[in-house]
């Protein structure tokens, strides 16, 4: 995610990359990197998911989408179609 402007959710991936309008997709939150003390390997980390967002107004490079449950929302926040 790219912005988070009130209702309106901003996307870098549009037309090139296949959205369509219509299309929702997950929103998740990333939690605090989890590594692995002895060996310093990154784990990945924990994932919340905090709401779903529709895909409305899609440009050639990025889409704007609207908000169908969820709140927070902020740049940097995972999206993802499942």
């Amino acid at each position: 995610m790219v912005k988070a402007s009130g209702d309106k959710i901003y996307l870098n991936a549009g037309q090139t990359t296949g959205i369509a309008a219509g299309m929702e997709f997950n929103v998740y939150r990333m939690g605090e990197a989890l590594v692995d003390p002895v060996t310093g390997l990154d784990l990945g980390a924990e994932e919340e998911k905090i709401g779903v967002i529709k895909a409305s107004d899609i440009k050639e490079k990025y889409s704007i989408c609207s908000v169908v449950s969820g709140s927070g929302f902020d740049a940097g926040d995972m999206v993802r179609f499942e």
